[in-house]
Order: C-alpha cells, then sequence, then structure tokens
C-alpha cells in the first residue's frame, strides 16, 4: 500500500465484516477479482486472494461479531 496509495485508504477502512464487504463491491465492480497481499515495493511476490476468499474473510468476521 505503500508503493500504491490510491488504494492505501479503502484497505484500511476494511478492519471489520461491513468494511470488508463495501471493499470486496468496489473491487468487483471494478472488474478485479484477484489482488496481491504483501507484494514487494515493485509489486512482485505476496500471497494471491480473490475476492471469494475475502468473502469467506467477511463472513467469518461478521460470524464473531454476533
Amino acid at each position: 500500500m505503500t508503493a500504491n496509495k490510491g488504494g492505501k485508504w479503502k484497505s484500511e477502512s476494511a478492519d471489520d465484516a461491513e468494511g470488508l464487504i463495501v471493499l470486496i463491491a468496489d473491487l468487483h465492480r471494478l472488474g478485479i477479482v484477484t489482488l496481491t497481499l504483501d507484494p514487494s515495493d515493485d509489486g512482485t511476490g505476496g500471497q494471491p486472494c480473490t475476492l471469494l476468499d475475502l468473502g469467506a474473510l467477511a463472513e467469518k468476521l461478521r460470524g464473531r461479531k454476533q
């Protein structure tokens, strides 16, 4: 996020299930289906993550809240 500040505020706002769902919706609207977690500053490396993975995480977070 440091190297690409444009999306930093959106990822920082996804600190709970509701914020994560909003982020997933924005990424879906933009046609993004996969993103990379913790890439190097040059964009290489990191762990691929799909929107389905993020959705599962949101469900898990939502379950903890109840």
